[in-house]
């Protein structure tokens, strides 16, 4: 597949992506400010906005897809734990929102989590031009993209079985929330389950994982990188 910069001239470009806002979230202030300032270079969205802290994703978001379509840049790490709840709780305002996400993580485990939350793409944080532009096209066209970096690594890791893990994606989400010290109570009402089926979801991980209790499960999980 040539590159997108070959295949579209600049004008056609910017017509592709008119009326596209780009939202940037990384808790790490420097790339946060200078991803987005590499975005506005691109000059294929009509607005980049770049949002600092986490109360703040859902109301920049809210306000822009009031203006069209949404690119959501979103960093996998954020502090001590992973953004897959931000995954979510974007996925539950609007599909207008293309959340994009981002990271340094080479180990397979991490990537098939990500990868497993079915975002609308998975990209490394040394990605450059064309990689970006090949991911905003494969977007537009209904396609899920990973990076050729990734994309490296998931073909290695899949000849070894290495960094593959028991849990279903529902599994891995309820996961997060337990992580995050959430109750079964807290956790059904955050994915809109019952009590009874997060404590089903509980069992079973503890069952797959073989481990006898949340804190070994957590420990477990923090091995793998799961969380």
């Amino acid at each position: 597949m040539p590159s997108i910069s070959e295949s579209l001239t600049p004008k056609q470009t910017a017509l592709l992506f008119n009326s596209t806002i780009a939202v940037v979230f990384d808790d790490h202030r420097l790339f946060a400010h200078s991803f987005s300032g590499f975005l506005e270079r691109l000059k294929v969205f009509s607005q980049v906005f770049t949002v600092e802290q986490e109360l703040d994703i859902m109301p920049v978001l809210l306000k822009s897809i009031a203006h069209g379509n949404v690119y959501f840049f979103l960093d996998y790490q954020i502090g001590d734990h992973n953004s897959i709840h931000i995954l979510h709780d974007v996925k539950r305002i609007s599909k207008k929102i293309k959340t994009i996400i981002i990271t340094s993580a080479i180990q397979p485990a991490v990537l098939y989590t990500i990868i497993g939350q079915n975002p609308s793409a998975l990209i490394s944080k040394s990605s450059g031009t064309d990689v970006i532009m090949e991911c905003l096209y494969a977007i537009e066209n209904g396609r899920q993209y990973i990076c050729p970096e990734i994309t490296e690594i998931i073909n290695s890791s899949t000849s070894s079985n290495s960094g593959k893990h028991p849990f279903t994606v529902r599994e891995l989400e309820v996961l997060q929330y337990f992580s995050k010290g959430l109750s079964i109570a807290e956790t059904a009402e955050q994915v809109h389950l019952s009590r009874f089926t997060i404590v089903n979801h509980r069992s079973n991980m503890m069952r797959k994982s073989k481990t006898k209790s949340i804190v070994d499960l957590l420990a477990y999980a923090r091995r793998l990188e799961l969380i």
